[in-house]
């Protein structure tokens, strides 16, 4: 089951869809970066030449983009570095059971999972304001009768509620 606990051990070949390779001199505020095998998004870069043949050594800050944890790597210009690939999907939601986990059905398949969580406080993982406004939302529409959309976000192998609309 994919309760959020994903921890990868190592990049090796069979990750190699979940990521894909950056060059440290590409690194701009506001994108997405792998550090200790989480999909961070950088909010802070700095960049030093070392040495007297001008070595840049790269340091970097981001955010988890699904937990929201801070995350620090500093490396050589010269490494590779991966970025996250992120995908988003829509669900039509079917029910919300009462330990929060979302009947999802994926319209183009016709299957249904049952394995999501609203990321309302009772995840393993840390949730934002905006989390709980969302899951609060959703809960509130569901009740009312309205037919949503619920956005999936996909990476590094977990998932995450992040958004939803009204299905017209």
């Amino acid at each position: 089951s994919n309760d959020f606990d994903c921890e990868f051990a190592s990049v090796n070949d069979n990750d190699s869809e979940l990521m894909v390779p950056i060059s440290a001199n590409k690194l701009k505020m506001g994108c997405l970066l792998v550090i200790d095998n989480k999909p961070c998004k950088l909010y802070e870069i700095d960049c030093m030449k070392v040495g007297k043949h001008g070595h840049s050594k790269y340091t970097v800050s981001g955010t988890d983009i699904l937990t929201g944890k801070k995350y620090d790597d500093s490396f050589p210009s010269s490494t590779v570095k991966y970025e996250p690939i992120i995908s988003h999907k829509e669900y039509v939601l079917m029910n919300i059971d009462d330990e929060g986990y979302l009947s999802l059905l994926d319209s183009s398949s016709g299957k249904v999972t049952s394995h999501m969580k609203l990321p309302d406080g009772n995840v393993e993982f840390k949730v934002s304001e905006k989390d709980i406004e969302i899951s609060n939302e959703i809960r509130k529409m569901f009740e009312e009768g309205e037919s949503l959309l619920i956005t999936v976000l996909s990476t590094m192998g977990c998932e995450k509620v992040v958004d939803y609309k009204k299905n017209q």
